[in-house]
């Protein structure tokens, strides 16, 4: 009997020696479970699309233009100047540059939130930072495309693109993905077609690499480690508790 109740003592201890073994696993799995519902919770609004713009009283683009029948008569060279940055809303001042010598200048503006604008089809500026599937503009159905790396202003550039982003049939938009500044317009109707593209800028130098956001590399990183780093480190907290109670 006496050598029973101590087998019996002695499986119950090896027992309780693997629960607590156990026990630490068993809190990192339901940790792992739980985050792993919160990151799934908060995917969604943590993804939703911030709408922001960078551009500044000052920033200067320049536009080539080539069109066929009635914009054929175009401006050649076209100015875009930023005048000012209000709420939402970029106003810009657009001088045509005629080969005869004329010039006319005409200010647009485009509220790059929710894509009012006094332009028509002419949407020179958009949010930064979107990405394929994004809405161009909040509360609008159409969505960026695709993004391309493509000459903008001198350089390549990652561009965000748009098919009639108001509704507006054979229009097409590129914008650059970092600044949210347009850098080629494809427009045709009834009248013939029009093309605008971006040939130069102050917004980058030509001998500097474009800019990255900043904002979105980090989100993507965390993203993509978030859990499996939260993981690690919970696991090297439970091994230097372990260590410390054997020693």
């Amino acid at each position: 009997m006496h050598f029973g109740l101590q087998g019996i003592t002695v499986i119950f201890r090896i027992r309780q020696s693997f629960l607590d073994k156990m026990r630490p696993l068993r809190v990192l799995f339901a940790i792992t479970a739980l985050l792993a519902i919160i990151f799934t919770a908060l995917g969604p609004s943590a993804a939703a699309v911030a709408y922001r713009s960078d551009l500044k009283h000052g920033d200067l683009a320049w536009y080539s233009r080539s069109g066929s029948g009635a914009y054929s008569l175009g401006a050649p060279t076209l100015r875009v100047v930023v005048l000012n940055v209000t709420g939402s809303t970029v106003y810009g001042n657009f001088t045509n540059y005629f080969s005869d010598g004329y010039v006319n200048s005409t200010v647009f503006w485009v509220d790059y939130l929710l894509g009012y604008t006094n332009a028509r089809d002419l949407l020179f500026v958009t949010g930064t930072g979107l990405r394929v599937g994004d809405p161009v503009y909040q509360g609008q159905t159409s969505n960026i495309t695709q993004v391309q790396s493509l000459s903008c202003g001198g350089i390549q550039r990652n561009v965000d693109i748009a098919f009639n982003p108001l509704s507006s049939a054979g229009v097409r938009i590129g914008w650059d993905q970092a600044t949210g500044m347009m850098c080629n317009f494809f427009l045709q109707d009834s009248s013939g077609f029009q093309y605008l593209t971006m040939s130069n800028t102050t917004l980058w130098s030509s001998t500097s690499p474009p800019p990255t956001n900043a904002f979105l590399t980090a989100f993507a990183v965390s993203s993509f480690l978030g859990i499996p780093l939260v993981v690690l480190v919970i696991l090297a907290y439970f091994r230097r508790r372990r260590s410390r109670r054997k020693s």
